[in-house]
C-alpha cells in the first residue's frame, strides 16, 4: 500500500468519525422508544400464552374427569340398571375428579342417558365452567368459558316378565298348603334380583287357577277391544275355551257365571283371586297373594294356556295399562319365566261346561294330554325359561309329566309339605343371569 493510499483512507475515516457521532450520541434514546414500541405486544403475547396454558390445563383436567365419570356411571347402570343412579354416580364422579384451580364459579357437570333407535342407551357427562384471565382481561377478555363431553353406548337392561301359575284348588286346604304357598312366593317376589335393586325392567304377573281362570270383572274395557269376544251380560271374569291354543279372540268365549249372573260359578275363581297381571309393585303383588282363595278344580292346562296368551305379543298391546299404568313390554328378546306350582293331579272339566249342568270330568288320560300338548306350546316360546313345581304330589305319570314340562335340567323341584322355600330360593338363583345378559 502506497502512502498516498494511507492518507486518503484515513481522511475517509475521520469524515466517517465525525459524521456518525450525532447517531451515536442519540442511541440510548432510539432504542428505549424502539423498546417501550415492541414491549406491549410482547407481553400479551407472552400473557396469552400463558392464559391459553391455564385454559387447556382446566379443559385437560376437565375431560379426564368426564371420561372417569362416564365410566363409573356406566359401570353404576350395569349394576342397577337404575337411570337416576348412574346420573347421580356420573356427577359426583365428575364433581369429585376436576381439580378445578384456575376456574371462576362452580363448574356446571350433568350427566344424562338418551334411549337410542335400536334401545339402546348413550350415557354422556358434560362439564362446563370459566377459567380466570390474567392477560386477556386487559383487553376485555376476563375469562374464556369451556364445555368438555364423553360419551359411552351401553345396552339397555334385559326385560324380565316372571308368570306365576298358581295352584289354588281346594286340595290347597290341606295341611294349610295354601298359606304356605302364599308365604314361599311372596318372599320369591321380593328377593327377586331387579326388585332388591329398585328396577323397573322386570314385571310380574300371578295366574291363580282353579278349574279356571279369572282374569278380573273391569277386565272388560280390554275384552272389548278386542274384537270378537263374547262376554255373558253379568260378567265376571271367567272363561271356558273350547280350544287348547286358540288365541283367536272369536275362539274364546264367556263363561257365564251361576245361574243368570246370581252366583258365582263354581268353576270360577272369586273376587280377590284373579289374575294379577304386569306389576312392578312388591307390596301389591305380596298383597294380592294374601287375598288368594281356593277354588273347585284343578285346570293346571288352561293356567298355562294364559301364561301363553299373556307372552304373545298380540294379546298383550291390548293389554297396555292393564294394571298399574305402565305399559307392558311388547318385545320377542323379553326374557320369559313360567313358574308352575301344582299339588295334584289334573283335573280338567269339560271346555263346553257353562257352570249350569253337571261338572263333567275328563277321563284323566286326556287331561294329562292336554296338560302335555301345553307344556309343549309354551316350550316353544322364544327366550323361555319353564320351571315346574310338583307341591307334596305322589310318584306316578303327573310327575312324570311335570318333569317334563320345563325346558331344562334342574328346572323341576319335588317340594314337600315345607319344601317350597328352598325350591323358590334355587329358582331366584337361576334367575340371577338373565339380570345381566346384554
Amino acid at each position: 500500500m502506497g502512502w498516498n493510499t494511507l492518507l486518503l483512507l484515513l481522511g475517509k475515516m475521520a469524515w466517517f468519525r465525525d459524521n456518525i457521532k450525532p447517531y451515536i450520541r442519540n442511541a440510548d434514546g432510539n432504542i428505549a422508544v424502539m423498546t417501550a414500541v415492541c414491549l406491549v405486544p410482547l407481553l400479551l403475547i407472552i400473557g396469552m400464552a400463558v392464559d391459553h396454558s391455564k385454559l387447556t390445563s382446566d379443559i385437560s383436567k376437565a375431560q379426564a374427569s368426564a371420561d372417569a365419570a362416564v365410566l363409573a356411571a356406566s359401570k353404576q347402570y350395569y349394576d342397577s340398571f337404575r337411570r337416576k343412579s348412574a346420573k347421580s354416580t356420573g356427577n359426583v364422579a365428575a364433581r369429585l375428579n376436576f381439580d378445578d384451580s384456575f376456574s371462576v364459579g362452580r363448574d356446571k357437570v350433568k350427566t344424562r342417558l338418551k334411549r337410542l333407535d335400536d334401545g339402546s342407551f348413550e350415557l354422556t357427562t358434560a362439564i362446563s365452567g370459566k377459567t380466570k384471565n390474567s392477560f386477556m382481561g386487559m383487553i376485555g377478555k376476563p375469562v374464556s368459558r369451556w364445555t368438555v363431553e364423553a360419551k359411552s353406548a351401553v345396552s339397555s337392561p334385559p326385560q324380565i316378565e316372571v308368570i306365576l301359575v298358581l295352584d289354588i284348588s281346594e286340595s290347597m286346604l290341606v295341611d294349610n298348603k295354601i298359606g304356605r304357598m302364599k308365604t314361599a312366593v311372596q318372599q320369591f317376589i321380593t328377593d327377586i334380583e331387579p326388585f332388591k335393586n329398585g328396577q323397573n325392567h322386570l314385571t310380574v304377573s300371578l295366574i291363580p287357577f282353579g278349574g279356571s281362570i279369572n282374569i278380573g270383572r273391569d277386565s272388560g274395557s280390554w275384552l272389548d277391544a278386542n274384537s270378537g269376544f263374547s262376554r255373558a251380560s253379568q260378567f265376571y271374569g271367567c272363561f271356558r275355551n273350547t280350544g287348547r291354543t286358540d288365541v283367536d279372540p272369536g275362539d274364546l268365549q264367556a263363561y257365564q257365571q251361576g245361574y243368570a249372573g246370581k252366583r258365582n260359578a263354581p268353576l270360577c275363581p272369586r273376587d280377590g283371586s284373579e289374575a294379577f297381571l304386569f306389576s312392578r309393585n312388591v307390596t301389591r303383588l305380596n298383597n294380592h297373594i294374601s287375598g288368594l282363595q281356593t277354588s273347585w278344580g284343578t285346570d293346571s292346562p288352561y293356567g298355562l294356556l294364559w301364561a301363553e296368551r299373556f307372552l304373545d305379543n298380540d294379546w298383550r298391546r291390548a293389554a297396555k295399562n292393564f294394571d298399574e299404568g305402565s305399559p307392558v313390554f311388547v318385545n320377542t328378546n323379553t326374557e320369559k319365566v313360567v313358574i308352575l306350582l301344582t299339588d295334584g293331579q289334573v283335573a280338567v272339566v269339560d271346555r263346553n261346561q257353562d257352570g249350569k249342568t253337571e261338572r263333567k270330568k275328563l277321563p284323566q288320560g286326556q287331561s294329562l294330554w292336554l296338560f302335555n300338548q301345553q307344556c309343549k306350546a309354551l316350550k316353544d316360546i322364544p327366550n323361555l325359561s319353564l320351571f315346574t313345581i310338583g307341591y307334596d304330589v305322589p310318584n306316578g305319570a303327573f310327575t312324570n309329566a311335570l318333569q317334563n314340562c320345563t325346558t331344562g335340567h334342574g328346572q323341576y323341584y319335588k317340594a314337600g309339605i315345607n319344601g317350597l322355600d328352598v325350591a323358590f330360593e334355587s329358582i331366584n338363583r337361576q334367575l340371577q343371569p338373565i339380570r345381566i345378559k346384554g
